[in-house]
């Protein structure tokens, strides 16, 4: 965990930023000395499940909550900065997270596409720095420093998201489902009496019948077969019983109220940030422009044209005089060198011509001059 110490994370540009709000600070952070467990909780977003923690913080009016999701590890920001200024306004939030993104790197840290969450998630490291600042460094460590367990059923958030239902899976529900008609069973027997009492009449002939004569027993049959009719009037009420174990819920509903609802991203809200952006870079490269002035493309070329370095001209008089005053320098073999030797010098010469001469004859006529003359 030495990764997530608060260290100095130094801006990467010079731009002042903005001051906090610090009339509306969160007075209950300073009363409030006990330190909230962490909770989690399953968003799906477009088929995916993000396991998102989060920590109750206690606001003069009401309470807050300080998310994290777990498939990137990063904080919402923006919910530690209406944690820390719960009463601050629109202009002082986007003021500040502007200056967070203009000079963090904060790029993926919110997932991407259809998986982003409303507002701006930094790395816990960077939490930790801003944590300080905000006055939340004795709440942020146990959600930077949380880990969910991989094999635990957290509660999920019950929304339609990309097309896909999510309900929430609470195992108490079921026992209670089944154990709620057992007892309405019990309960629904008083309730079915009153409506077999308009049929009283028609089972009263059945007792006379009992005490009448052998002869008399066919009636007793229609009497049966009128009563026939009274279980179905018991199982009638089966509706009215699961009508009554629907009331017993809203108690499970009310333990997910303290559960925040996290939205996802807000179309509105990313293309008015793109246009500041876009905005923002004209404006630099406006600056740019009036710091070094660039040239219109005619005028470049023109420019260019003018400056262009005329033809190479030779001068060949110059060159055939250079390469004279070199030419003695450098002792070339010319025949006519030869009419300058000695008399011994030129005998010795001819003597070597004529010994040359003479051994290519020898070494070579003998083979030619036979055939030549058809002596063999």
């Amino acid at each position: 965990m030495a990764s997530l110490s608060s260290k100095e994370f130094p801006p990467k540009t010079n731009a002042p930023r903005p001051s906090l709000p610090i009339a509306d600070y969160n007075i209950k952070l300073q009363e409030e000395a006990v330190h909230q467990p962490v909770k989690f909780q399953i968003i799906v977003r477009d088929g995916h499940e993000i396991i998102v923690g989060r920590v109750k913080v206690p606001t003069p009016n009401n309470h807050a909550f300080i998310l994290r999701r777990f498939d990137t590890g990063a904080v919402s920001l923006s919910t530690m900065f209406r944690a820390a200024y719960p009463s601050a306004s629109e202009e002082a939030e986007k003021a500040e997270l502007t200056w967070v993104k203009t000079n963090y790197d904060i790029a993926g840290q919110n997932g991407g596409g259809k998986l982003r969450l409303a507002g701006i998630w930094v790395p816990p490291g960077l939490a930790l720095h801003f944590a300080d600042h905000y006055g939340l460094g004795h709440i942020l460590p146990s959600l930077a420093h949380a880990v969910p367990e991989e094999k635990s059923a957290y509660r999920k958030n019950a929304r339609t998201t990309g097309g896909s239902t999510v309900v929430a899976a609470i195992p108490a529900a079921g026992t209670n489902s089944s154990s709620q008609p057992e007892s309405a069973s019990g309960l629904g027997i008083p309730t079915s009496l009153p409506p077999t009492s308009p049929k009283s009449p028609k089972t009263t002939p059945s007792k006379p019948a009992k005490a009448s004569s052998p002869a008399r027993q066919p009636p007793p049959k229609r009497s049966r077969k009128s009563a026939s009719p009274a279980p179905s009037l018991l199982a009638k009420p089966t509706p009215t019983k699961a009508l009554r174990s629907s009331p017993r819920r809203p108690p499970k509903v009310q333990e997910e109220e303290d559960e925040p609802e996290v939205p996802g991203p807000n179309p509105d809200q990313d293309i008015r940030e793109a246009q500041e952006e876009v905005a923002q870079i004209m404006a630099q490269g406006r600056a740019a422009q009036q710091l070094d002035p660039v040239t219109p493309a005619g005028k470049k070329k023109r420019n260019i044209q003018a400056t262009e370095t005329p033809p190479i001209q030779f001068d060949m008089e110059k060159i055939e005089q250079s390469a004279m005053e070199v030419a003695p320098s450098r002792p070339v073999v010319n025949p006519r060198r030869l009419t300058n030797l000695q008399p011994t010098q030129k005998a010795a010469a001819w003597g070597g011509l004529l010994m040359a001469v003479g051994w290519g004859a020898a070494t070579y006529l003998p083979q030619y001059l036979p055939n030549a003359f058809g002596l063999w």
